[in-house]
């Protein structure tokens, strides 16, 4: 019998493959935007060498490719559905750039978050060692008072 915190296998793998699925979604557009280094425009350039607008599955299968970017066909499938709103059959430049930009904020907002907690740690750091002069105790009188 199994307990509320416990997960199935089922379960499990579900989860599993939805994390997969955002990797390779988020992965596909970082090789993307490397190719075209950060370039938009030139990302969509190479998907949409004809200036026809939209860009099908086929199209978006042989710009990766130029991109030398090799997805399987399950891959394929899901970056497309990923950047083509449920009601388009094709891709257009808008989709595109909602999920490029999405991504580039995603990118900023964990880097800012990693600086932010940096900045919050020596923050603490600095209390702690203010409160220890303030109570003139040393470190290791601190580490033999709570370690004994």
């Amino acid at each position: 019998m199994l307990s509320k915190n416990s997960l199935t296998y089922e379960e499990f793998r579900r989860l599993f493959s939805v994390t997969q699925e955002s990797k390779t979604n988020e992965s596909i557009l970082n090789q993307m935007m490397a190719f075209s280094k950060n370039d938009i425009e030139l990302a969509w350039e190479t998907l949409d060498p004809e200036h026809i607008g939209t860009v099908s599955k086929l199209s978006l299968k042989a710009g990766l490719r130029k991109m030398k970017i090799f997805t399987s066909q399950q891959e394929l499938d899901r970056i497309y559905s990923f950047l083509c709103s449920s009601e388009e059959q094709s891709l257009n430049f808008y989709q595109l750039y909602i999920k490029w930009h999405g991504s580039l904020f995603k990118a900023q907002d964990t880097q800012k978050s990693s600086t932010r907690l940096d900045s919050l740690k020596q923050d603490i750091l600095e209390h702690i060692m203010r409160v220890l002069q303030q109570q003139q105790l040393n470190l290791y009188e601190l580490f033999v008072r709570f370690d004994t």
